[in-house]
């Protein structure tokens, strides 16, 4: 990139933001006077239209505004360019706003280095088409940037709009979850109910509740929760993984399963012993795995033990090295 293409990418990347927090006059410093605005189809030509444009679609008296990321491409012509921007929207006046990212892509055409016509497109590859920059786009690749930049949208809504709801129910959530976790336990021990030879629904909950446990975890971490709290939704996986398999082990607790078991099968103290003897790899004493459904139910608990265990480890190593990071950058 030239540098007269370097300070053009610059004044470009540094409109969105401008337009954002309404600073409009920097905006059209940059701007012809009839600079045009095409947004599906439609035009609006002129500082005022645009400006009506703007505020009727992202509404910012209601919203709060501000830009992500934001990147250029010139094309070697020097009068064309495409900008990408993600526009985060968060709602105001509410106790608990939605926030919304979505991604822009604008195709810029320059007329003696001002804004002359700015065209809204859906797809990335649309713009940089009419830019010049590349081919023109086929169906597929449309659907790949959908599909990405769909799970990327959705991925980034889930994570900001759960971060505010878990703020504000914090306390709700962990005393609930600790009492749900008790109330389990209690009636896994407690509870009368007759023995499902298969239980491929306990499977299912199981490996659903460990995946929520260590997404949960995982965001704990990057969130830079306090130790405690770091260390309770650890206690919560671990208690919750040793419950799901104990309750397959005897819904499967037959003595065709298990050898070692009673005639009446598993109790719920041997299924418990079993799971923790296993995940633990302490062993199982005089009980063992011998059918195929069994073995696999144990092989398993084996892997995902395994995978638990690295996350519990990442996560305490990744929490120790982030507290002597942040004591060092005290201290300096």
């Amino acid at each position: 990139m030239t540098g007269e293409h370097a300070e053009l990418a610059a004044r470009l990347e540094a409109l969105p933001a401008a337009a954002t927090r309404g600073d409009w006059d920097a905006v059209f410093a940059f701007a012809a006077a009839d600079c045009v605005l095409i947004d599906d189809n439609v035009r609006y030509r002129g500082r005022e239209a645009i400006i009506s444009h703007f505020e009727r679609a992202f509404e910012p008296e209601e919203n709060e505004l501000r830009v992500e990321r934001t990147e250029v491409e010139v094309a070697p012509d020097g009068e064309h360019a495409v900008v990408a921007t993600n526009l985060v929207v968060r709602g105001r006046g509410n106790d608990y706003p939605l926030v919304f990212r979505q991604p822009s892509y604008f195709g810029i055409e320059l007329r003696d280095r001002k804004l002359w016509e700015i065209k809204l497109y859906d797809h990335r590859v649309d713009a940089r088409a009419a830019a010049g920059l590349g081919e023109l786009p086929r169906w597929r690749d449309r659907k790949k940037e959908d599909i990405v930049s769909g799970a990327s949208t959705v991925a980034f809504m889930v994570r900001a709009n759960a971060v505010d709801w878990y703020a504000a129910h914090e306390v709700a959530v962990i005393g609930g979850v600790a009492i749900l976790l008790t109330v389990s336990w209690v009636l896994f021990y407690a509870l009368p109910r007759a023995r499902h030879p298969v239980a491929w629904y306990s499977i299912v909950v199981a490996v659903v509740v460990v995946l929520g446990g260590i997404l949960a975890l995982i965001a704990a971490v990057v969130l830079r929760t306090s130790t405690w709290r770091l260390f309770y939704w650890l206690a919560v996986l671990l208690l919750l993984f040793l419950l799901m398999f104990a309750e397959i082990y005897w819904s499967i607790g037959t003595q065709s399963n298990f050898d070692g078991a009673a005639k009446q099968g598993l109790r719920p103290l041997d299924a418990t012993y079993f799971a923790l003897g296993t995940v633990s790899t302490a062993g199982t004493g005089n009980m063992y795995a011998k059918s195929e459904l069994a073995r696999g139910m144990q092989l398993a608990q084996i892997g995902l033990g395994m995978a638990v265990i690295l996350v519990v480890v990442s996560a305490v190593v990744a929490r120790l090295t982030s507290d002597k990071s942040h004591d060092a950058r005290s201290e300096g």
